[in-house]
């Protein structure tokens, strides 16, 4: 049996993705140093960045042009532990 979760706006608002959308060009681009770039590679495999990586550019998406959807289905709830430890991360970074 598969459980899908279903997030509502405020639900998806709560897991605060924008933070992530802010400091991922900073942590994760060429614009950041080489101890940040460092510190992002060591606090997640390679699976889990890879995943990131896909939330981010649908979480870009809803941020700078469509917003928030009325809901969402995670397929994995991992994937939500994953969101939220993410953006633990992004959001310790000093800027």
């Amino acid at each position: 049996m598969r459980m899908v979760l279903e997030y509502s706006r405020e639900d998806l608002d709560a897991l605060q993705y924008a933070v992530i959308v802010e400091m991922w060009d900073y942590t994760v681009g060429s614009s950041s140093g080489r101890r940040t770039r460092l510190l992002f590679e060591n606090s997640f495999t390679g699976d889990e960045r890879a995943t990131l990586k896909r939330y981010y550019t649908l979480f870009y998406d809803w941020y700078t042009r469509r917003g928030t959807p009325a809901a969402y289905k995670f397929e994995k709830m991992e994937d939500v532990y994953l969101i939220k430890r993410a953006t633990n991360f992004f959001g310790t970074i000093e800027y």
